[in-house]
């Protein structure tokens, strides 16, 4: 690694996007991982700190993305599954046999 790998900038541009990965959501986490595992392939300080701001992007665009279909729900229900209500009355329905 040359002085110009491990300056500050290069140091700031890894720990960001270290930081990104790990709150990155779940369902797309290897992106956010692939990134991280390849910056330190990078040449120049400049590019560890273009690929780091491509991957915060990234990053920013998931978690909006998660965001924007959790809005787009009913209110009571989550990600994960259906509404709570629903749930917990389609369990007692299977536990009743119906």
């Amino acid at each position: 690694m040359s002085a110009q790998e491990n300056s500050v900038t290069a140091r700031f541009a890894r720990w960001a996007l270290g930081c990104a990965v790990r709150y990155w959501p779940q369902e797309n986490r290897a992106r956010g991982l692939a990134l991280a595992a390849e910056i330190d392939e990078t040449r120049s300080a400049f590019e560890t700190v273009r690929w780091s701001f491509g991957g915060i992007m990234l990053f920013s665009r998931s978690v909006v993305s998660g965001a924007w279909k959790w809005m787009k729900l009913p209110a009571g229900s989550s990600l994960s599954g259906g509404a709570v209500g629903s749930s917990c009355r389609d369990s007692k329905l299977r536990a009743s046999g119906r």
